[in-house]
Order: C-alpha cells, then sequence, then structure tokens
C-alpha cells in the first residue's frame, strides 16, 4: 500500500505543478483623455471647445453606447 501512496503523491504534485504554472493574468490597460463639449462638431478639441467636469468614463465588457448628437 506505501508503493501507490508514494505513486499518488507524486501525481498530485505533477498536477498541481501543471495547473500552477499555466495560470495567466489579464492585462491591465488604461483609459485616457479629456471630456470636452465639441462645440463646431469637428471631432477635436479648438479653442472653443470647453471642458466637461465631474466626467467618469469606465470600459465595459457589456453593450457599447455611442452618442454622436452632432
Amino acid at each position: 500500500m506505501g508503493k501507490y501512496k508514494f505513486c499518488l503523491s507524486i501525481v498530485i504534485v505533477c498536477v498541481s505543478i501543471f495547473f500552477l504554472t499555466n495560470i495567466t493574468y489579464a492585462a491591465t490597460h488604461a483609459i485616457e483623455g479629456k471630456v470636452f463639449e465639441d462645440k463646431n462638431c469637428n471631432g477635436q478639441r479648438n479653442g472653443g471647445d470647453g471642458s466637461i467636469a465631474g466626467v467618469t468614463i469606465t470600459r465595459d465588457p457589456g453593450a457599447i453606447t455611442t452618442s454622436n448628437s452632432c
């Protein structure tokens, strides 16, 4: 019975090493930029386009919403 316990221990160690070494971690990304009122609707920030304060932008893997009021 001792021989089988030793073999079982070796198998458990090998399986554990296999699963622990194949763990992958998700990459972290960042979103950065400025939110502004595009008064002339040209898609670029110009001198007359003011900043919009207090806006939180998040990355959500769910539905994508696009707002284009121009």
